[in-house]
Parts: structure tokens; C-alpha cells; sequence
């Protein structure tokens, strides 16, 4: 993390201002014990474990970072070349590998710094690049909570992105919001939807390795019940050097009525910004990127319903809020 971006959120930020708390230890793989020398050294990546369930124990995750050997370091490894999202770790993980078993997994998992509150709002977010090597591509990366370091391959979990991510060149950040039903201690990273219900696509069919290969970086579960304000990478307590009113994400209508055809959104700041809207099931409805104040979101084509805006400045600073179409 750029310091110098650090001082510029803290300078916005009125003194004393509580952000959402990142609640996954070591969310970019940056502390280890020990640097990567060989695969399937997950537990050198300090908080994480392989996940048991679906793995085949010859193979696993590989833990990658710039201090490792040439072939488990940052930026260039074994699966290709990547720069860190964040600092100079990440992992590699096989999402499926039918040819190794079916609904083999690589998926990796920690315990949360403090449990989940039942009824509160989360919000989570990861970020996966494909492999360079890997021949393969798939949808339904996510993730899943749980009381213990049980993680099942059995349809359910919390994220199962839709569409399938090809992008090499870059890191693509899903994310879900939603409300907590159980004091969540675990969570886990990776597919957990069987092979039967997850695509696959060729997306390099000359590269060496027959499977769905991924890097993954910057793991993200934040308490935003308390503030629609948090930043993933950033200390829980921002101190301020500079007095500025509280900034407030203003929608208009706050609840919508079938003759309404749109809502406006004024943000509180004048920098380029992604909107994503989501349902109360966590779908994204709306996505858009690099948008300026104010923004105006049609609603003719949503349902009735609530809705859940979350809007991301440069720096990654995000701020929500909600609206209601009624019909």
C-alpha cells in the first residue's frame, strides 16, 4: 500500500472516524513463516491452510512470493508472470481439474479475526487473475463461511461469481454484500460448486497445464453496519490531519415509485468512480466505472424491491447506501 495514499484517505476522513475492520488476518498472503520453495506450501502464508475437502494431497495451492525461488516467486513463477495486487505475495489455486479427479479443489481457507454478527451487512471482496500456463478457465469462483474448518463441495456457499474470468493481463475484484444468518468463525476461498455446475472454457489451448489455474490476492470481509465506509487495506482507525464534514452518499428518491423512472446518486467526491448495484441476494443489477457526480441510475427494468449501492473511489475508499423501487 502506497503510504502516500494512506495520508490521502486520512486527510478526508474526520478525526476519530471508525472504518469497517478488515476481518480476514494477512488478507494479501504478505507475512510468512517461511519463503516458497516448492508447491503445496500454503502453510508457510501465516493464518492460511489448505482446504481437505476434494483435494488430492500430492497437490495443492502454491503460497508465491518475491523472496521465494525463481519458480515460486513475485511477479514471475511456475504459472506465469503477475504483479502483486497488493504488496508481494499471493497465492495460485486450481479452481477444477477434471483431470486429476472429479470436483478436485484447491481451495484455501483462516479463521477470521472475530466472528460474524448475525443480522449485520458484510461486505467481500477478492481478487483472481488466470494463470498465464493454465489451459483452462472457469466461472463460480467465490468464496464460503463456516463455524469450523469445514469447507464441503455441495452448491452452497457465499460468492459463486457467474462469469467465467479469462483475464491474465489483470486482477478482476468480485465482491458480494450481504447479511450475516450465523457467527461465521471460518472462510474459505476458491469453488465450491461441483464440476456438473460450473463452465469451463479453453482459454489457451497450447499451454502446459491442463487446468484452471488462478492467482489470487487481497481477500476482503468487512462489518459495513457500523459505517458505509471502508477501505480493505487500510488500519481500522484512521486518525485525520485535516477537518472535513462528513461525507454522505445522497440518493434521490431514497424510495422510488413505479411512476419514478430513475434515482439520482451526488457523491462526495468529484474523482472518477464504479458504482455497482446489488439486489438483496447479493446480484449485481447495475455496474459502472469511472462515472462522475452526480449519477443518474434508471429503474425502469428493476423489480420491487431494496436496493444497495456501493460506489469506489481511486484510492479504493468506498462509501453505501440504499434505495426502494416500489411497484
Amino acid at each position: 500500500m502506497n503510504p502516500r495514499i494512506i495520508l490521502l484517505i486520512s486527510a478526508l476522513i474526520p478525526e476519530g472516524f471508525l472504518f469497517g475492520q478488515n476481518l480476514v488476518p494477512n488478507y494479501s498472503f504478505e507475512d510468512h513463516t517461511s519463503c516458497p520453495n516448492d508447491y503445496g506450501q500454503v502453510e508457510r502464508c501465516s493464518g492460511w491452510l489448505p482446504s481437505t475437502n476434494n483435494n488430492d494431497p500430492e497437490f495443492h495451492t502454491e503460497f508465491l512470493h518475491s523472496c521465494g525461488t525463481p519458480t515460486f516467486g513475485t511477479p514471475s513463477n511456475t504459472w506465469g508472470y503477475q504483479l502483486p495486487m497488493t504488496g508481494e505475495g499471493y497465492m495460485a489455486t486450481v479452481s477444477m481439474a477434471p483431470s486429476v479427479m472429479l470436483n478436485y479443489r484447491e481451495n484455501i481457507y483462516t479463521q477470521l479475526i472475530e466472528p460474524l454478527e448475525v443480522g449485520k451487512h458484510y461486505s467481500f471482496q477478492v481478487s483472481i487473475s488466470l494463470a498465464d500456463n493454465s489451459r483452462y478457465a472457469s466461472n463460480n469462483f467465490g468464496a464460503k463461511l463456516s463455524t469450523s474448518a469445514n469447507f464441503p463441495i455441495n452448491n452452497i456457499c457465499l460468492l459463486a461469481w457467474p462469469s467465467v474470468v479469462t483475464n491474465t493481463d489483470d486482477w478482476t475484484t468480485i465482491s458480494v454484500e450481504f447479511v450475516a444468518d450465523s457467527a461465521y468463525t471460518h472462510i474459505a476461498i476458491g469453488n465450491f460448486m461441483t464440476d456438473a455446475t460450473t463452465t469451463s472454457i479453453t482459454a489457451c489451448a497450447s499451454c502446459p497445464f491442463t487446468l484452471h489455474g488462478y492467482y489470487v490476492d487481497d481477500v476482503c470481509l468487512v462489518n459495513t453496519s457500523g459505517s458505509p465506509f471502508y477501505n480493505c487495506s487500510v488500519p481500522v482507525v484512521v486518525q485525520a490531519i485535516e477537518e472535513v464534514s462528513a461525507w454522505q452518499l445522497s440518493i434521490y428518491p431514497s424510495t422510488a415509485s413505479s411512476s419514478s423512472e430513475e434515482v439520482n446518486i451526488q457523491l462526495p467526491w468529484n474523482n472518477a468512480t464504479s458504482i455497482r448495484i446489488f439486489d438483496t441476494n447479493g446480484r449485481v443489477v447495475r455496474s459502472l466505472s469511472s462515472v462522475y457526480t452526480p449519477v443518474t441510475i434508471p429503474i425502469a427494468n428493476l423489480a420491487a424491491g431494496s436496493y444497495t449501492v456501493v460506489a469506489t473511489n481511486p484510492n479504493g475508499l468506498r462509501i453505501n447506501g440504499q434505495f426502494a423501487v416500489l411497484r
